[in-house]
């Protein structure tokens, strides 16, 4: 459907696949499921696709007719050319390209990663030109000023709980698709080393060198303390957050984190009854 240029820090993605962690298979897909389905739905959740993750200033070209639409992290200049004629797109909105058409994205502001989500045009998927997202931006980017938190397996284990929730944390350059490395004060704790046990999204593991949140593409099992869990609603937003960036938590409640989520779930619910 289109190619990237070489130098161009991008991958494909998919959607994450869950219930194979016993098998030692991690979900993996997108690290922003959030921002690749709110793209497939507004593309009528196609079969036929392809998705990019892009991290980086990139050129891309189009071999064939297609639509398609970007979300996720925000880029100062995306602009299409045809047949010479420079447009400025927007984020969350359905466009159209011909072979040949060229995209490109410059100068990453806002989050982490940006979707390219495209599928080939038809007669069906044509009224879907210009379609944007509209509502529901509460849920995207810009980021909020805390992660929500609740207490993990290995909450006991803290000496001072304090140290992890009070402090502004930086994402750390070894950050990479399995977790989010963080760099900050020493967090102390009885133990930095328990029996290997299983880990999932969102899953806060505490090193003698500091936390590791693990992100979509984790392994499925660890051997360090899992203080805390991020809650579920928020773990595409931290997918957004560039290396770098401070990182600040906020501890709440089982029952706390299961409504958020539910709110979550039902405004996506919405949000694909209104573009499906």
């Amino acid at each position: 459907m289109f190619n990237v240029e070489s130098n161009a820090l991008s991958f494909e993605v998919r959607e994450c696949q869950f219930g194979l962690q016993h098998l030692g298979i991690s979900p993996k897909g997108a690290s922003d499921q959030l921002s690749f389905n709110v793209a497939s739905i507004l593309l009528g959740e196609p079969e036929a696709f392809k998705c990019i993750e892009i991290l980086s200033n990139a050129n891309i070209t189009f071999d064939q007719e297609l639509l398609f639409v970007l979300t996720g992290a925000y880029f100062k200049e995306m602009v299409l050319t045809k047949n010479g004629i420079s447009k400025k797109l927007e984020h969350t909105k359905v466009y159209a390209a011909s072979a040949g058409d060229t995209l490109s994205l410059m100068h990453p502001y806002i989050g982490f990663r940006l979707y390219l989500f495209a599928t080939p045009l038809n007669d069906q998927n044509r009224k879907r030109i210009a379609l944007k997202r509209g509502a529901y931006t509460e849920w995207f980017a810009p980021l909020p000023k805390k992660i929500r938190i609740i207490r993990g397996a290995e909450y006991p284990l803290l000496t001072k709980p304090s140290q992890l929730l009070n402090s502004h944390w930086t994402v750390s350059p070894s950050s990479d698709l399995m977790g989010l490395r963080l760099q900050g004060p020493k967090v102390e704790a009885s133990e930095y080393d328990i029996i290997s046990s299983a880990v999932t999204d969102g899953t806060i593991q505490l090193t003698s060198k500091g936390p590791i949140i693990l992100m979509r593409h984790h392994q499925t099992t660890g051997g360090y303390p899992r203080v805390f869990q991020v809650a579920a609603v928020d773990i595409d937003l931290l997918a957004q957050y560039p290396i770098g960036s401070s990182v600040q938590f906020e501890e709440i409640t089982m029952e706390e984190a299961n409504e958020l989520l539910l709110a979550k779930v039902e405004a996506i619910k919405q949000f694909k009854q209104a573009f499906l």
